[in-house]
């Protein structure tokens, strides 16, 4: 039985049925979590980094590898929670640079914080 908090858990009848299935996950999480600068920088920068830098930085370089594996010239992106609320920053703020690589995307659950209320 597998997790109900992977990524993995949401494609294995895809993957037995031939489709190619991408999976990532956040920084830190399981098969995420080595860095190029492991060693030469402290825990408290290593674990530095926000939402906008996942939709920036993090989800693009993971749709580049996948495109330079399979020679696609696009993917479906598929998220959930974390990633839906990174990935619409990404969108937001790189609009051509995702209308490039993506033929769809499926957003599901974006994870938001609401407003605290002030007094007066």
């Amino acid at each position: 039985m597998l997790p109900f908090d992977w990524s993995v858990s949401w494609v294995v009848d895809a993957a037995n049925n031939g489709y190619d299935c991408w999976l990532s996950s956040r920084r830190g999480m399981l098969y995420a979590d080595k860095n190029s600068n492991d060693g030469t920088w402290s825990e408290k920068e290593r674990w530095n980094f926000s939402w906008p830098q996942s939709g920036t930085i993090d989800i693009p370089k993971q749709i580049e590898v996948a495109l330079d594996v399979t020679g696609k010239s696009k993917v479906t992106l598929v998220a959930y929670s974390r990633g839906t609320t990174a990935s619409l920053y990404g969108l937001a703020k790189m609009q051509d640079w995702y209308a490039e690589r993506l033929d769809r995307a499926v957003m599901m659950a974006a994870c938001v914080v609401p407003p605290i209320p002030t007094t007066t």
